[in-house]
């Protein structure tokens, strides 16, 4: 074998092929003598196989030529003839006899034995009949011979001849099965032959072009080496350019470069690696890299995540590793590693990048906290390119737009404002922010919804050192609630300023009636009975009662009116007045009330308060002309801090309500914003005054409550009274005693108002009821008259609250410090003043409230004068 190796290439291969084709010729060899074998035994097999098929015709012959001669004769009624085959039939079942035992030892198979056997039964069948026949025939019975052939004897024969047929059909098939399996043998033979031959062709050409190449490559060899020497020098000089050249770009780089080889032993370094990771210069030069690694170890932030990170990047070099690295110093630097592979696909070595991301780590963290701002920010904050397409929005924004994450950068400003390009923030509001830096105002917003909805703005530019627009920043607040609050501020004080305009009309137009009233009612008691003038003083005295009536309902809107409130059970004040509201609506409508159990009391004027009952028992009687439902039902309510923002002058606590009901026409928008509004009504010219709600209106927020109603049109409209609640126990109302109608008295009397007539009616009625009457236009008047003589003790100081110069209360105080027996009785018209706070008298003062009656006028008196 060492001999083979050691011999040239060529013989080596001439051998190989020397051997491949002896194997070859041996192999065909075989194939063809093996043939030749098969081909002889297959032979032989078929002769045997015809010899028996020739044994097989040769006696069916013999016997059929007997069966047809002996059919012949018969059938013809030659018995003569038939007696002549006495000696041939015989001889022909010898020659047969003789032909089944040649054909014995030619069968091969069971089959063939089994047929043999078969077909020897059926011959000698047959010629058992035949001799019947023959007898018959030598008797000159042809016709019982006749029947014998037909009935038995040629069955016999058929017999016969089906099973010969059937072993020749045996035979034959064998025959086509042994020259098929002959030939299927040759054939395959031939075709590995073929191969083989083909085989022995293609290696012979192969040999052929194998040596004619190692030839060629042997003849260019020497060229060959040549030119890889000399491609080779060319190639390590440009390799040391292009190591120059790297070592230049290396340098030149603002990252941390280091290329270190498949052992970690460094191959290039820039300085701005050494800079970045705080290495020493004594350290730099070190080729084997161990103390840097120390060395940045000790520095970095976390050394033990940065070991582990470093021992990982090591244990998958074929990995690409991105990740951060924090200094102790604060520095933060973006490491990226990869592995250096060939154009070969083989690995050699690492490189590392390092960049110092500090401020940009620091610009994102800025960026992070401002954004985190934004989005927690209640306000809308928007951002959006010169063209006005938006680049941000945070979460209030696309919360209050309806505007998702992915749809911001897919919409523009435009889009969320009614009229787009036309509206007035794009037409002059960012023009101006172009032009000024900043604009700011307010807008209408239009949401992805369709809702619209007013914001306060403010647009800021933001322009680059050339003041070209870089972006737009927006800071929008929605001002909804603002708005509904502004425009109920500025409803409650128009209303307030109507309640004050109505309160000073009222006072001043009180005393006035009060003056009219008692002066018709002077002059009634002086006519006689019966006069014409009594009609007309009568007449005066109603118009002024029907006047003093719209100054109280004026009073009790602008919450002027002088109340006397008590403990009140609301339950009890409406099922008390049950009867009087069937009256109101009559038979058309139905009414129920549905009293709260356990219902906690309230601080009200029972008067005043069944005036709001029955001015709303009215107004739901008009809004029912069909007929209807009426139903009043009350509750113990509590409003928290929450539940009252709708309502701003309604403090958070315990409240008792009253719900009324109807079921009528309802109101439109438009009617409930007007609806306390005095003198408003939908009625027809004169049908109402409009005075009525706004007097329910007056009274609920004079008694510290507060008024609601909600109502639909065609579906009816339900009114709420929230008065406040109160610990105290109801008490049951007394009974008043009934004084004379114009008690008399010998009393003296200072009688201070500033109104000449209503001081003239005072002082006339006064006298004539007995007492002795001093008369003053003011308090500077009545203090300098008290000092006169004859003048003597006052019982009683009758004055006016409001006077010029010095107030009723100013005025009953130095009385009293003089004369401190001396009763004090005040009149006003007015509820703003020391003695009344709220509308309601201060404690142990006697009021008598403008306009009054004669009548009224003495019974005060003379229960003052008495206490």
């Amino acid at each position: 074998m060492k001999k083979l190796k050691e011999m040239p290439l060529a013989s080596q291969v001439w051998l190989a092929f020397g051997a491949v084709c002896a194997i070859l010729l041996v192999i065909g060899g075989w194939f063809f003598f093996s043939l030749r074998a098969i081909e002889g035994r297959n032979q032989q097999e078929q002769l045997r196989t015809l010899k028996k098929l020739a044994l097989v015709d040769a006696m069916d012959e013999r016997l059929g030529q007997a069966q047809a001669s002996l059919s012949r004769k018969v059938l013809a009624f030659d018995f003569a003839k038939i007696q002549s085959l006495d000696r041939a039939i015989p001889a022909l079942r010898q020659a047969n006899d003789a032909d089944f035992r040649d054909v014995l030892p030619y069968l091969d198979d069971a089959a063939e034995r089994n047929i043999y056997t078969e077909a020897a039964q059926a011959r000698n069948s047959y010629w058992e009949q035949t001799e019947k026949v023959m007898a018959f025939g030598r008797a000159n019975r042809g016709t019982e011979a006749t029947k014998l052939i037909n009935e038995k004897q040629a069955p016999a024969y058929d017999q016969y001849r089906e099973v010969m047929n059937k072993l020749v059909v045996h035979l034959e098939a064998d025959v086509n099965d042994s020259a098929a399996a002959l030939t299927t043998l040759i054939f395959r033979i031939r075709t590995v032959g073929d191969s083989l031959v083909l085989l022995a062709i293609l290696i012979v050409l192969g040999a052929s072009f194998v040596f004619g190449g190692i030839a060629r490559r042997l003849n260019h060899y020497n060229q060959k080496l040549q030119d890889e020497v000399t491609a080779r020098q060319q190639g390590e000089e440009q390799l040391r350019w292009k190591t120059a050249l790297l070592e230049a770009q290396v340098n030149s780089s603002l990252d941390g470069i280091l290329i270190v080889d498949q052992r970690g032993k460094k191959i290039l370094q820039n300085q701005r690696t050494s800079d970045l990771l705080k290495i020493p210069p004594h350290i730099s030069d070190n080729q084997e890299g161990e103390q840097q690694l120390r060395w940045v170890t000790q520095t970095a932030k976390n050394p033990a995540e940065f070991i582990e990170r470093v021992k990982y990047i090591v244990a998958h070099p074929d990995e690409v590793s991105r990740d951060e690295v924090e200094h102790k110093d604060g520095l933060t630097l973006d490491r990226y590693s990869a592995p250096v592979i060939g154009k070969d696909g083989k690995r050699y070595g690492r490189i590392w990048t390092f960049r110092d991301i500090t401020e940009r780590k620091r610009s994102e963290e800025a960026r992070d906290r401002l954004i985190a701002i934004l989005e927690s920010t209640t306000d809308l904050v928007s951002i959006a390119d010169p063209q006005g397409h938006l680049i941000y929005m945070n979460r209030a924004g696309r919360k209050l737009l309806g505007v998702n994450d992915g749809d911001i950068t897919k919409t523009a400003i435009r889009d969320f404002h009614p009229n787009g390009e036309s509206h007035p923030v794009l037409t002059d509001a960012i023009p101006t922010a172009v032009r000024e830096g900043v604009w700011s105002g307010e807008s209408v917003l239009l949401s992805r919804t369709g809702r619209e909805f007013p914001v306060s703005q403010v647009i800021l530019a933001h322009k680059s050192k050339e003041g070209k627009v870089q972006f737009f920043s927006t800071v929008m607040r929605d001002i909804t609630e603002r708005k509904k609050l502004e425009a109920k501020l500025l409803q409650s004080q128009k209303m307030e300023t109507v309640g004050k305009l109505a309160g000073g009309i009222a006072h001043e137009f009180n005393s006035i009636l009060t003056a009219i009233i008692g002066q018709s009612e002077l002059l009634q008691s002086e006519l006689p009975a019966g006069a014409p003038s009594v009609k007309c003083a009568v007449e005066i005295s109603q118009a002024a009662s029907r006047a003093a009536s719209l100054t109280r309902q004026l009073l009790a809107y602008g919450r002027k009116q002088f109340l006397q409130p008590e403990i009140l059970n609301l339950n009890r004040v409406v099922t008390s007045m049950e009867n009087v509201f069937r009256l109101l609506l009559g038979g058309n409508a139905a009414v129920q009330i549905i009293p709260a159990p356990d219902l906690k009391a309230v601080m009200a004027d029972a008067g005043q308060i069944e005036q709001v009952i029955i001015n709303m028992v009215i107004n739901a009687c008009d809004a029912m002309p069909n007929g209807g439902k009426l139903t009043l039902e009350t509750a113990n309510v509590s409003f928290e801090e929450e539940s009252v923002g709708r309502y701003p002058e309604l403090k958070p606590g315990e409240y008792v309500m009253l719900a009324i009901t109807d079921t009528g026409l309802g109101m439109s928008e438009e009617v409930k914003a007007r609806l306390f509004e005095p003198f408003f009504t939908t009625k027809a010219v004169g049908q109402g005054t409009g005075l009525g709600l706004s007097t329910c209106y007056g009274i609920v927020k004079q008694s510290g409550g507060h008024i609601g109603v909600y109502s639909e049109l065609r579906r009816g409209t339900t009114f709420r009274i929230y008065l406040p609640q109160v610990e105290e126990k109801p008490k049951t109302p007394a009974q008043r005693s009934s004084l004379p109608a114009m008690p008399r008295g010998t009393e003296t009397i200072l009688l201070v108002e500033d109104d000449p007539a209503l001081r003239e009616m005072a002082g006339t009625l006064l006298r004539r009821q007995g007492y002795t009457v001093w008369t003053a236009a003011n308090g500077v008047e009545a203090l300098g008259l008290k000092q006169q003589e004859g003048v003597g003790h006052i019982d009683l100081l009758l004055t006016d609250v409001v006077m010029p110069h010095m107030s009723g209360k100013e005025l009953a105080d130095r009385v009293g410090a003089l004369y401190p027996h001396t009763r004090i009785l005040f009149t006003s018209a007015y509820t703003e003043n020391a003695i009344i706070l709220q509308g309601v008298l201060n404690k142990g003062v006697a009021l008598l409230q403008k306009p009054f009656t004669p009548s009224a006028l003495g019974r005060k008196v003379r229960e003052v004068l008495e206490q």
